[in-house]
């Protein structure tokens, strides 16, 4: 090699240097003190976000963004992370990342949680009462739970004594037909009044939710007109696909 082409070569190499440590003192100065370069660059894109600069079909691509901060791509794939832990990105495999969108719906939470639907895939089993429905059915040691499985759980409790009366609850079928309420109606129990506690929680890993997905789980008693809760509902709702609806009747 000529010694021409060495310092050409040299100086090509001092200037990707160059390149690149300037890339990351953009990175450095947009992090605060502690911070790796990616939630620098996790922050200059979100409020570009926030100011509405892209939509779904224009934001960056891990290249782009790493050729625009000229840094690796990995730092580029872990400001994107980031982000999609923050709830703002959503990753699709084969699709690369898009900007998460929000669509709610209305419910009456206190009886989405009650019902089943032709088709759901129902669990049954015998079991001690978790705490949420242990305080709502003092003194029980025992219920049967019938678990609706899918992207929405729902798990419903039943005394024994309300076993024996509806034989249909031991069954793992659907009880879709009649409704479950009008069913307990026939045999002799008559719930005159839902009662739906809702907390917020954080989703769990069974639960197969985007990251940053906040859970509201809703525990519904069924009361008879003796004033006993005859059966506890809970149900977890995705945060980003509901609002909460509450009916009361006025007395």
């Amino acid at each position: 090699m000529a010694l021409t082409d060495t310092a050409v070569l040299n100086r090509a190499v001092t200037l990707g240097v160059a390149h690149e440590q300037h890339g990351l003192r953009m990175a450095e100065r947009m992090t605060t003190a502690g911070e790796p370069p990616y939630a620098g660059i996790a922050r200059a894109l979100l409020v570009e976000i926030e100011k509405g600069v892209y939509d779904s079909e224009d934001l960056p691509s891990e290249k782009e963004l790493a050729a625009r901060f000229n840094v690796a791509h990995n730092t580029a794939r872990s400001a994107l992370k980031a982000l999609v832990n923050q709830g703002i990105l959503v990753s699709e495999r084969g699709k690369g990342y898009s900007l998460r969108v929000y669509r709610r719906a209305d419910i009456d939470v206190a009886f989405h949680g009650v019902g089943e639907q032709a088709g759901d895939a129902i669990e049954v089993a015998k079991l001690a009462p978790p705490k949420a429905v242990a305080d709502l059915l003092p003194g029980a040691t025992a219920v049967v739970r019938r678990r609706t499985l899918g992207a929405e759980p729902k798990a419903a409790y039943y005394l024994a004594d309300l076993i024996a009366l509806v034989p249909e609850l031991d069954d793992p079928a659907p009880i879709a037909d009649p409704p479950l309420l009008d069913l307990l109606a026939e045999r002799g129990v008559a719930v005159t009044r839902l009662e739906t506690r809702v907390i917020s929680r954080m989703a769990t890993s069974w639960e197969n939710l985007p990251p940053a997905t906040t859970v509201l789980e809703s525990v519904t008693a069924l009361i008879d007109d003796s004033d006993t809760v005859r059966a506890v509902c809970v149900t977890a709702l995705p945060g980003d696909s509901y609002i909460l609806k509450f009916t009361q009747a006025r007395r």
